[in-house]
């Protein structure tokens, strides 16, 4: 059996694991909502108090880095649109998502790939080991929330933190 066959039954197992664990949790939507979206508060945390220190060099490296980030995101959607379409899980098997999301291709993660650009902040000396903490396993919640919701499955999630 081919390596991509392998990992397609172990993408499948691990999602369904997951979601059939969590499905039933009430408001479980809202907690995978917030999760998958954990590293973005994080950044504005910080951000925030940066400017609350008058810690402007600070927030003047993470405007320049962020800028960065976002000009990535342009040359993600030209590679998403060179890869072949990969149905989300969710797509996949008929059930519903536990954050509401549009049936577009799953791979890669864009979540992810947000997860492995934001690693560039941590190697730099801006912030605290708390802070780079905090980012590290916001970054984490949000990449398990997107296979436990049914949005990824995991080599969707591995393959945009490498990208």
């Amino acid at each position: 059996m081919p390596l991509l066959s392998y990992i397609d039954i172990f993408d499948k197992y691990i999602v369904f694991i997951f979601y059939d664990g969590i499905r039933e949790m009430h408001n479980s939507n809202y907690l995978f909502t917030f999760f998958s979206n954990i590293e973005l508060i994080i950044f504005a945390i910080i951000i925030f108090y940066f400017i609350l220190k008058k810690e402007y060099e600070k927030v003047r490296i993470f405007g320049i880095l962020s800028i960065g980030i976002i000009a990535m995101f342009f040359l993600w959607e030209l590679l998403i649109s060179l890869l072949p379409y990969r149905p989300r899980p969710f797509v996949s098997w008929d059930f519903i998502p536990l954050i509401p999301h549009d049936p577009n291709t799953s791979f890669p993660s864009s979540h992810a790939f947000f997860f492995g650009l934001t690693t560039i902040f941590l190697m730099i000396p801006l912030m605290n080991p708390f802070q780079k903490w905090a980012i590290l396993v916001g970054g984490m919640l949000m990449c398990l929330s997107r296979v436990i919701a049914g949005l990824h499955y995991p080599s969707d999630i591995f393959f945009g933190v490498i990208f």
